[in-house]
């Protein structure tokens, strides 16, 4: 190995972990504080959601943002919230249909909630939140906004059907 590549294979990872962190300091990050609890906070969930057959028709929900602020790489659930009106993201997907939908929700102190979702179809899909121990919705149901996002196809196919990106509001 020559001296260069030597070089090279020690300033690389360096690098490669300077980029891979550099997002855990961005203000645009939605996060959870130490002093935030169960019980101090308000504690959203993704609720049971149709797996279909052999994970055919699978469907999943993803929280993508909160007031503005994308969630940082994988999160915890329940995902905890300060006791007050949140602004949340969220996309539900069955292949090859993606839902998003933008809610507006007064969240209590101490309580956990569960993000629904109808199965995603073209037509219509309908997001909305449930108060967990009750059952009762909470705010209103949300109609999504739907686009074709098919998974297991080629690029040529996904730049077709490329879409604009979605915003919440």
């Amino acid at each position: 190995m020559t001296f260069r590549v030597r070089i090279l294979s020690a300033i690389l990872p360096l690098v490669l972990l300077g980029c891979a962190n550099a997002d855990k300091n961005n203000p645009d990050r939605y996060r959870v504080t130490a002093d935030m609890t169960a019980a101090s906070a308000a504690s959203l969930l993704i609720g049971h959601i149709d797996t279909g057959f052999l994970y055919f028709g699978n469907t999943s929900i993803q929280i993508i943002s909160v007031d503005g602020k994308r969630l940082l790489g994988p999160y915890d659930l329940p995902l905890l919230l300060t006791p007050d009106t949140h602004t949340i993201f969220f996309r539900a997907f069955r292949d090859p249909v993606a839902a998003y939908a933008c809610m507006h929700v007064a969240f209590e102190k101490g309580t956990t909630y569960i993000v629904r979702t109808a199965k995603p179809e073209m037509d219509k899909t309908e997001m909305w939140i449930e108060d967990d121990a009750t059952g009762q919705i909470v705010g209103q149901k949300y109609e999504a906004t739907m686009y074709r996002e098919p998974q297991n196809v080629g690029v040529l196919v996904q730049a077709i059907l490329a879409h604009p990106p979605v915003v919440c509001q």
